[in-house]
């Protein structure tokens, strides 16, 4: 009796053990590198703002001097790479923090936060915004495509306003 208990359990198990290892053969191909594209993050407004002594001094120290949080980075860009891909490898890459809402692969990420330094942390329409070759874009970072020797700059901004 006891025998037939303990194989009425193993075999399940024995059988889920053997579909969850077939399930690890999956790889995923590598993306094919298409070329190169620079990434910078900057807080001239900030800096604006740290001047005029407005910030509290928790947020003041978060902003360089130079209004540079980043300078150029050079990442490569892959097969179907998105804005919000080359700027977390730069980010990464440099190791500064990456604060983001939704959902990078439903293309709704928004970024909140870089190097510290946050979306309302100089106000209530504060916050990061890009550019793409010196276009301002209004759309997802994680859904706007990457291309080759793109240059994305990154811009904390203290009064949202439609950009240039």
């Amino acid at each position: 009796m006891k025998t037939t208990k303990i194989k009425k359990i193993l075999i399940p198990l024995l059988f889920l053990f053997i579909l969850l290892a077939g399930c690890g053969n999956f790889t995923e191909k590598p993306k094919e590198k298409i070329g190169e594209a620079t990434v910078q993050v900057v807080c001239h407004e900030a800096v604006a703002e740290k001047k005029k002594s407005n910030l509290s001094d928790e947020v003041a120290r978060k902003i360089p001097d130079d209004g540079v949080i980043l300078k150029e980075v050079i990442v490569d860009v892959e097969q179907d790479d998105t804005v919000f891909d080359l700027t977390r490898k730069a980010i990464g890459e440099q190791d500064l923090s990456l604060s983001y809402q939704g959902s990078p692969s439903l293309g709704t990420a928004y970024i909140d936060g870089i190097g510290g330094l946050y979306a309302k942390d100089c106000g209530k329409n504060s916050g990061w915004t890009y550019r793409v070759n010196g276009d301002f874009i209004m759309e997802s970072c994680s859904k706007h495509p990457a291309e080759k020797n793109d240059k994305i700059i990154w811009e904390y901004v203290t009064t949202y306003r439609e950009k240039e």
